[in-house]
């Protein structure tokens, strides 16, 4: 799947339209804005193929620990960056949050 991320006002959202919750809950904090950013090279979007499953010249991501009191994980990238991922991961990924999330910019 193919989701793009957009920078307003300096802060990383994932435009999701489907998304019925408040449009806080789709910010990229917590390292993701960072990985965003860079991903981006330093544009104001960014498209990225992501997948459970591995696919051709992906990274990936694997989580460390789920963070049950405010929802979401923790993951670490292949080369190292530590970020967190909230509750709309799950809404990505049908209902859990993944052990390992490939992804790509496109």
């Amino acid at each position: 799947m193919t989701h793009k991320f957009v920078k307003e006002y300096g802060r990383w959202y994932i435009d999701l339209p489907q998304w019925t919750g408040s449009k806080g809950d789709l910010l990229m904090v917590a390292g993701a804005d960072t990985l965003l950013e860079k991903l981006s090279e330093n544009n104001d979007e960014v498209a990225i193929a992501l997948d459970v499953n591995p696919f051709e010249s992906a990274n990936v991501m694997k989580m460390l620990f789920k963070t049950p009191v405010v929802g979401g994980a923790t993951y670490r990238t292949d080369n190292g960056h530590l970020l967190w991922l909230c509750k709309v991961t799950e809404f990505v990924f049908g209902g859990s949050m993944p052990k390992s999330i490939y992804f790509k910019k496109l």
